[in-house]
């Protein structure tokens, strides 16, 4: 005779589940060593440390713990990070917006601040976004508008005990600059206002331009290039310009309307194999075709664990290893391994909201009778 076999077991394992799942988000936050929940910017070296930027220092993540960097342990620096830019043999270039611009030696975990030549030694500038371009330099851009720029090679062993970058002052605009991106001849610029600015050397000149008008724009917050079109967030959604070479024309080129998302407020683009990922002021996390289908939209959700854990994603980055990194308001950094053909469910005891989640029902059908 037959026998049925009904079993409830409790356990603490992992599932896998197809793309109808939710992915799972590894979540980061003071509790694990932030200084702040509070994340401006986020980049990554040469030997894949993580640098997390806001108003409490720097954060440097080694993949087990993080070490801080602020004003209070580091003599003559600062808690306002803006950002952080890496360059080659350790050196990382730091943006603050109090006390202008720190140069670290990884190696000799040494931070000093450094001047620039083409700003008064005796004034202070606010550092908005720092940017390495395909020919190795570097660009600054300042909340007062004013566009900076130097060759990365100038700086060396020497800069930290000279603390004396040689630079050149591009420009200044009439914005808060936010963000730049590169393009095949140029460099674009975008801040406070609804024209995109080009900047051209021609010889030892700047020739600088205006190619971009976006309608009833107040502020450019991100660019990037994906298959010659750019992508641009703004206070009013991604604006999209299909074809780069467009901007070579003299007729400055006007977008009327946003591409995608026109009612949020954009913060960040990413790209990881030809999808765009866009992070939001208030409305979460985005994944876009380049074609504009959504394939993905994350929010926050109460007493949802493994989740991104804020819907103020003010930050992302694709790392070499192809982790999604999203810095938020309030809920410090979120982690989602982009490797993964599927999401997977990861039990937490800590966070565990709904018991019978682990409860796996194990059913033997009934044996045919000799």
């Amino acid at each position: 005779m037959g026998i049925r076999k009904l079993l409830l077991v409790f356990i603490p394992t992992l599932f896998m589940v197809g793309k109808s799942g939710q992915a799972q988000f590894i979540n980061y936050t003071t509790k694990e060593g932030l200084s702040s929940n509070n994340i401006e910017h986020i980049s990554e070296d040469d030997d894949g440390s993580i640098y997390i930027s806001g108003y409490h220092g720097l954060n440097i993540f080694n993949g087990t713990d993080f070490t801080v960097y602020n004003q209070y342990n580091t003599e003559g620096f600062s808690n306002e990070i803006s950002c952080a830019l890496p360059l080659k043999k350790g050196f990382v270039l730091i943006g603050t917006l109090d006390k202008g611009l720190f140069l670290m030696d990884k190696y000799k975990q040494k931070i000093v601040p450094v001047n620039l030549s083409s700003i008064p030694s005796n004034s202070t500038i606010a550092i908005s976004v720092l940017f390495l371009d395909r020919s190795n330099n570097v660009w600054i851009g300042l909340k007062d508008g004013r566009i900076i720029t130097f060759s990365s090679s100038v700086v060396t062993k020497q800069t930290s005990s000279e603390r004396t970058i040689i630079s050149s002052l591009v420009t200044k605009t009439t914005m808060d600059i936010k963000t730049f991106v590169e393009t095949d001849h140029s460099i674009l610029a975008g801040g406070n206002e609804s024209r995109i600015t080009r900047i051209k050397k021609e010889a030892k000149n700047y020739i600088i331009d205006y190619p971009i008008e976006l309608l009833e724009i107040s502020q450019v917050s991100s660019m990037i290039t994906l298959e010659n079109s750019l992508y641009i967030g703004t206070n009013r959604g991604v604006f999209k310009l299909d074809t780069l070479t467009k901007i070579d024309h003299k007729v400055p080129v006007h977008i009327e309307a946003s591409w995608k998302l026109n009612s949020s407020i954009i913060r960040s683009i990413s790209i990881h194999h030809d999808n765009l990922w866009v992070g939001t002021e208030g409305d979460g996390l985005y994944k876009y075709t380049p074609r504009g289908k959504e394939l993905e939209h994350f929010s926050y959700l109460e007493n949802k664990r493994n989740a991104i854990n804020s819907n103020y994603a003010l930050y992302t980055l694709v790392d070499s290893n192809e982790n999604l990194w999203v810095g938020t308001w309030f809920g410090g950094i979120n982690l989602l391994n982009l490797n993964e053909k599927n999401y997977q469910f990861v039990y937490d005891s800590k966070s565990e909201i709904n018991l019978f989640s682990n409860i796996c029902l194990l059913y033997t059908s009934p044996s045919p009778r000799d």
